[in-house]
């Protein structure tokens, strides 16, 4: 782990910081779009979060371990559907220890959604193709059962 995670820091209007790729100012075209690329940042960064507020045109999450700092903050701009990030601290405060004990594990249905998204259909897949391709792309670990739970959503 490096130096930078352990600084808090507020992320810079438009400027994209080192291990992320959401950031200040980047727009969403939806709700779910900003959940699905939490929930990817969550995947890389192995940690889980919680939907702390959640409306029409508002969405707050913070990390899952109580009283750290990371924290996510979006909202509807110019009367659209579009969410825009207007806050987001991206370091945790929080022990890695307590992240870890805390991380939610993915479902078959949304791995079988990162599948889909990063890879695409491809014909003749099995389990083991899901089981690779999750471990080369995020380092998830997957066991037979998920790998061919996950398979079954991505058909």
């Amino acid at each position: 782990m490096c130096f930078e995670d352990f600084k808090g820091t507020y992320g810079s209007e438009g400027e994209r910081s080192y291990g992320s790729r959401i950031y200040v100012n980047q727009s969403f075209a939806s709700k779910d779009a900003l959940v699905s690329e939490l929930r990817l940042t969550a995947v890389r960064r192995k940690f889980s979060f919680r939907i702390y507020k959640s409306a029409k045109t508002l969405l707050v999450a913070t990390c899952q371990v109580n009283g750290c700092g990371w924290k996510i903050r979006a909202s509807v701009k110019h009367r659209t559907n579009t969410f825009w990030v207007t806050k987001y601290v991206e370091t945790h405060t929080c022990y890695v220890a307590d992240r870890i004990a805390q991380r939610k594990h993915c479902t078959p249905k949304y791995i079988g959604r990162l599948f889909i998204d990063r890879v695409g259909i491809i014909d003749e897949l099995n389990p083991q193709h899901i089981k690779d391709a999750m471990k080369n792309m995020f380092g998830m670990t997957l066991d037979y059962t998920t790998s061919y739970r996950a398979l079954l959503y991505a058909q």
